[in-house]
């Protein structure tokens, strides 16, 4: 997905910050899959976090993809594999051309 920023980044030091605050390590795993919300973003699946209006990349997905709910946070379940993401592509989008 291009064109956009997730919310949470970090300094040179490789603390993770959101909205430029530095976020306590204990709660720094929730925010990693939320990018800043965009106009066209769904409206119902975005939300406030720190002070900034926020979506999930699987929600994001679902704009940008055209898939439903489930088919997106299977895109971006935290256990997929490699080969498992193929799959996932093909059922999205057909098999790959032969090379």
């Amino acid at each position: 997905m291009t064109g956009g920023r997730w919310l949470a980044t970090t300094d040179p030091s490789g603390k993770l910050l959101i909205g430029g605050r530095e976020v306590p390590d204990h709660e720094s795993f929730r925010w990693l899959h939320l990018l800043l919300a965009e106009p066209n973003d769904l409206v119902d699946a975005v939300e406030t976090n720190y002070d900034h209006v926020t979506i999930t990349a699987a929600n994001r997905a679902r704009r940008l993809l055209g898939v439903d709910e489930q088919r997106a946070e299977y895109l971006f379940h935290g256990g997929n594999t490699k080969t498992r993401l193929h799959a996932l592509g093909a059922d999205i989008f057909g098999p790959r051309p032969a090379a």
